[in-house]
Parts: C-alpha cells; structure tokens; sequence
C-alpha cells in the first residue's frame, strides 16, 4: 500500500486530476446503473429498454477508466519531460 501512496504523491496535478476525474464518473456510472437495476426490478418487456441502459452503463465504465488512465499516463510522461 505504501508504494500507491507514494505514486499518487509525486503524480503531477494534471494528470492526478484526470485519474480521479476519471474514477469519479465510472462510480457514477456503476451508481446510476445500480439505481436503475433497482428501479426497474423485473424485467418485463416495457421495462427492456431501461434494462439495456443500465447494462451499457455498467461496460462502458470500464471504457471511461481505462480511458481515463491513458490520458492521466500521457500527461504524466509530458509533466516529466
């Protein structure tokens, strides 16, 4: 644990801000797809489409953290230059 403490710490800010950016909107996006599970609960035919919305959600997060993690590792290596 000490050595993500450690690269968190000399991480330069742009690059911190776009890693928790990132994470913030792929837990909202998990959070959001929860919720509408939760909403909708059985699946009925009138209920499909928010069904299929909540499951794009829930894959695409992984797109936007990993996205997200490029972008933060791109700015990291022009921060170190």
């Amino acid at each position: 644990m000490k050595f993500f403490g450690r690269v968190l710490n000399e991480m330069s800010d742009d690059a911190y801000v776009m890693l928790s950016g990132s994470l913030r909107t792929c837990c909202a996006m998990l959070l959001l797809s929860l919720t509408l599970l939760i909403h909708i609960g059985d699946l009925s035919p009138r209920t499909y489409s928010l069904y299929r919305l909540a499951a794009e959600l829930e894959s695409s997060s992984a797109g936007v953290l990993l996205c997200g993690n490029f972008a933060a590792l791109f700015l990291e290596g022009l921060h170190r230059r």
